[in-house]
């Protein structure tokens, strides 16, 4: 085996181009969806750490969930799963 000549090189590296840069608006698509997966796991890690349920909604105006305490339930076996990685 020896190695290509420039004329070579040249085709693979053209080859190689036009096999990538039809394809490279998925590749960004992915990232951006890793990106964003990555930045939720961290935000509900620090909500873990300081103390808050991030499966909780927020209590609006006083007005809670009339079955919360069903949902609590709910949320903290969902909360282990989650945060079982």
């Amino acid at each position: 085996m020896t190695d290509p000549d420039y004329t070579r090189m040249l085709n693979y590296l053209k080859g190689g181009r036009l096999r990538t840069y039809p394809k490279i608006h998925c590749i960004a698509n992915r990232m951006r969806i890793e990106q964003t997966l990555i930045s939720l796991r961290s935000s509900l890690n620090s909500m873990k750490e300081s103390g808050r349920n991030p499966l909780r909604a927020p209590n609006v105006n006083g007005i809670s969930d009339a079955s919360s305490e069903d949902n609590d339930n709910e949320m903290i076996i969902s909360k282990e799963r989650l945060f079982s990685r």
